[in-house]
């Protein structure tokens, strides 16, 4: 899906959402995974940077977002930490990281995130 640049505050959903899995919301025609990571919810682009698979269809795992296809992990940062097919003590390309849009924070009964 084509990015869309998209500035300030977005109403992203209801608060209270389930945090042990990922939701898809999308905002201004673009799709973001929002996740529950590190104690706080961060907003992804919805498109794994491997093979364009749904962030949003995959789950958490050790407090990283898990694509659903090939089983990439990202922290909350949107790092990835987790290339299954590459082994044990292999660095993984810094091309591999999602994309961030930012932070959502709940607040009057809602999930908002900053983007810009």
């Amino acid at each position: 899906m084509t990015s869309v640049a998209v500035t300030g505050w977005r109403r992203l959903g209801p608060a209270g959402l389930d945090r042990s899995r990922p939701h898809r919301t999308v905002v201004d025609g673009a799709a973001y995974a929002i996740v529950h990571l590190d104690g706080r919810w961060r907003v992804f682009s919805d498109d794994c940077p491997h093979r364009m698979a749904r962030l949003s269809t995959g789950r958490i795992v050790e407090d990283r977002l898990e694509c659903p296809y090939h089983g990439w992990r990202f922290d909350g940062s949107g790092r990835c930490t987790l290339v299954p097919s590459l082994g044990p003590n292999v660095a993984i390309p810094t091309r591999a990281a999602t994309s961030q849009a930012g932070v959502a924070v709940e607040r009057d009964g809602s999930l908002w995130a900053e983007f810009g």
